[in-house]
C-alpha cells in the first residue's frame, strides 16, 4: 500500500524523510526494474507526488537523487487514459506547492509522459492539461524553473505541430504585452526561444519572423538578454554546422549601434 500523501508544506524545506519513504522508494525502484510495474499500477498516482517530495528534498542528495531517479521509472507504467488523467491532476497539485524544488522536479515525468502520450491518442483534455501545466511551470517565479521547462515546452510543441505553435505564439503576445512583468516577458522570451529550437539545423519559412520578434528583446534587462544571446549563439552554430556553405544570420543588434 503506498503512504499516505499530504500536500506539500508551503516552506522550501522538507523533514528529512522517514525510514519508511526510503523502502518504498527501494520497492519501487526494484519492481520497475524487474519489469514488475503492473504491481504498481494502481498506486501510481498516490506514489509519484510522495516521491517527488522526497526528490525536492536536498538535505540528503542520495536520497533525493534515488528519489528522482524512482519518479522518472514510475512515468514509464502502462498507461491508460485514466491513469495519465490522474497522474495528471496530481502533478497540478504539485506545480502549485510552496517549494521551487519541488515544482523543479515535477519537469522530467511531465516530460516522459508528454512523450509517451503521443501513443495513447490523447483526448483533447489531455491535450489541455499538459498545455497548462507547462505554461504555469513556464511562469513560475523561480528562474531556474522557467529555463528548465523551455525545453519541454519546445518538445510538446514539435509533437503536436503548428497548430500548437500557433496557441504558443498567441499565448506569447499575452506574456510580453505592455504592463507585463518581468517574469513574464522573460517566460514570453523563452517561449520564443523553444520554438526557434523546433528547427535548430533548417530555416523553415517561419523561422525568419520568430527569430526577428526575439532579436527585439537584445536589450531587454537580465535574464531576458542572456535567454535570446544564448538562442542566436545556438542557433547559429547548428546551422553553421550543418550548412557549412549558408550565409550567416546576423546577430541581434547591439544597444550602442540603435
Amino acid at each position: 500500500c503506498p503512504p499516505a500523501y499530504d500536500p506539500p508544506p508551503s516552506h522550501p524545506s522538507p523533514p528529512h524523510p522517514s525510514p519508511s519513504t526510503r523502502s518504498v522508494i527501494r520497492v519501487v525502484t526494484f519492481s520497475m526494474l524487474h519489469l514488475r510495474s503492473h504491481v504498481l499500477m494502481p498506486h501510481v498516482p498516490a506514489l509519484l507526488p510522495a516521491i517527488l517530495t522526497t526528490a525536492a528534498n536536498n538535505v540528503q542528495p542520495d536520497i533525493a537523487n534515488a528519489a528522482k531517479s524512482c519518479a522518472l521509472l514510475l512515468t514509464y507504467s502502462p498507461l491508460s487514459q485514466r491513469l495519465l488523467t490522474q497522474i495528471l491532476e496530481q502533478l497540478r497539485i504539485l506545480v502549485s506547492a510552496g517549494s521551487w524544488h519541488l515544482r523543479g522536479c515535477v519537469i522530467q515525468p511531465l516530460q516522459q509522459l508528454a512523450y509517451r502520450g503521443q501513443f495513447l491518442d490523447l483526448s483533447n483534455s489531455h491535450r489541455d492539461a499538459f498545455r497548462l501545466l507547462l505554461r504555469q511551470l513556464m511562469l513560475d517565479t523561480q528562474v531556474e524553473v522557467r529555463e528548465a521547462v523551455s525545453g519541454v515546452t519546445s518538445g510538446f510543441v514539435r509533437l503536436h505541430g503548428s497548430d500548437e505553435r500557433e496557441r504558443m505564439l498567441a499565448w506569447i503576445s499575452k506574456q510580453v504585452g505592455k504592463g507585463s512583468t518581468l517574469a513574464a516577458r522573460h517566460s514570453g522570451v523563452l517561449a520564443l526561444s523553444a520554438i526557434v529550437m523546433l528547427a535548430p539545423y533548417d530555416v523553415p519559412g517561419w523561422l525568419p519572423a520568430v527569430l526577428e520578434r526575439l532579436a527585439g528583446f537584445f536589450s531587454e534587462p537580465q535574464p531576458i538578454k542572456k535567454t535570446v544571446t544564448k538562442t542566436f549563439g545556438e542557433s547559429l552554430k547548428a546551422i553553421l554546422t550543418f550548412h557549412p556553405d549558408r550565409p550567416q544570420p546576423s546577430s541581434p543588434p547591439s544597444p550602442q549601434s540603435s
